[in-house]
């Protein structure tokens, strides 16, 4: 037997009986047995990635990627990024590509990228976030200028992702940490003498 659940009930219990051998109204019935089901959940697949050398009081690009690593369609996506201390997010730099395509040009996200002020990108940014289908994935490319002063943190980049779900519940994904390895300063030192 099949069943199919139309949308979310709050009692994920189903009883079944059967009957067979039917003659006229004369019927064998079986026990009525109960099955429970599990909904399924979405899932939310978020990470950022640098290249192998930032600069010191530079500008330099961050790749964050989202992707609905789920077998239903992800709602209402919202992505965050929290920057580490001494780093900064570059105004105009964010561009988007989707599922792998063209890489364009989009307004800035919501925030600072403070601790508690996340970059948030969203539906109104990225349509596409407004529902991600299964393997859907939003790449967006941004810059963060890195202050000299970056040296002094722990250079932890927090990657978060929030949806809702087919039953309308609001799922946020677990915290992704990136770090980020700035490159060392190059100092020289010029030494003069007079006699």
């Amino acid at each position: 037997m099949t069943n199919n659940v139309d949308y979310c009930m709050a009692n994920s219990e189903i009883s079944m009986s059967a009957s067979y051998g039917c003659f006229g109204d004369s019927c064998t019935n079986t026990p009525w047995v109960a099955a429970r089901y599990e909904t399924i959940s979405g899932s939310l697949v978020t990470r950022a990635t640098f290249p192998v050398e930032n600069d010191l009081c530079e500008v330099n690009p961050v790749e964050y990627s989202v992707r609905n690593s789920g077998l239903t369609v992800d709602y209402e996506v919202e992505t965050r990024q929290t920057l580490p201390a001494g780093m900064s997010y570059v105004p105009g730099s964010s561009e988007v590509s989707l599922n792998g395509g063209t890489t364009n040009a989009i307004a800035d996200p919501a925030g600072s990228g403070l601790p508690g002020d996340p970059l948030i990108w969203d539906a109104g940014l990225i349509p596409l976030l407004a529902a991600m289908q299964p393997n859907d994935q939003v790449t967006i490319y941004y810059e963060v200028a890195l202050g000299c002063d970056v040296v002094t943190g722990d250079n932890r980049f927090i990657a978060e992702g929030a949806f809702t779900d087919l039953c309308g519940n609001r799922v946020t994904n677990r915290e992704v940490v990136s770090v980020l390895a700035p490159k060392e300063p190059l100092l020289e030192v010029n030494k003069s003498s007079s006699v």
